[in-house]
């Protein structure tokens, strides 16, 4: 009804085509109370002729086609996909920074223990149990990225060197060495 409103001028032309007789039988009949039926139906044949909610013929939409309807889903499909799309790297890029700060709260939480953790690699390849390779190797990845953020990377490498010399015997350490690109 409040398009209404902003259309008084077409409500106003509308009503000029009316006859006189017409207009003043609903006026009286509304001013009086005595019956709001005719004021109705001269609601709903103005909106039967001028379209709903005060549209003109000529304001009123036309039929869309199924090809239109068809290109329009298959844009708002594409559109959808792509807010899918941004959302999913937003959430990565969420998860990739959190990871980074759990990362660099661990090598803090490890840093200053290296000589440690390099005795303790030692003892868990000495056990020749493939489970405690594994432990091995994320200690080894550990001290890899502590050595990269200290800028110790040679130190690094010629430790990790003489353990792979010393531990030449046991295949399957090695191969997990360099699974892990160690």
């Amino acid at each position: 009804m409040e398009n209404m409103k902003g259309k008084k001028e077409e409500i106003r032309k509308w009503v000029g085509k009316l006859q006189t007789d017409e207009k003043n039988d609903v006026l009286t009949k509304l001013i009086a109370g005595e019956d709001l039926g005719p004021a109705m139906e001269l609601l709903k044949r103005f909106i039967r002729e001028c379209g709903q909610e005060g549209q003109s013929t000529t304001e009123k939409a036309r039929r869309r086609t199924a090809g239109e309807l068809l290109r329009s889903a298959e844009q708002f499909a594409e559109e959808r996909r792509q807010l899918a799309a941004q959302k999913a790297t937003e959430e990565k890029a969420r998860r990739v920074r959190e990871a980074a700060v759990l990362r660099a709260k661990h090598l803090d939480e490890i840093a200053g223990r290296e000589a440690e953790l390099w005795n303790k690699v030692e003892n868990l390849v000495s056990t020749k149990q493939p489970k405690n390779y594994d432990s091995a190797v994320d200690l080894l990845t550990d001290l890899r990225d502590l050595a990269a953020r200290e800028n110790k990377t040679d130190q690094f490498r010629a430790r990790l060197d003489a353990i792979r010399v010393t531990q030449a015997r046991r295949p399957s350490f090695i191969e997990r060495l360099r699974k892990a690109g160690l």
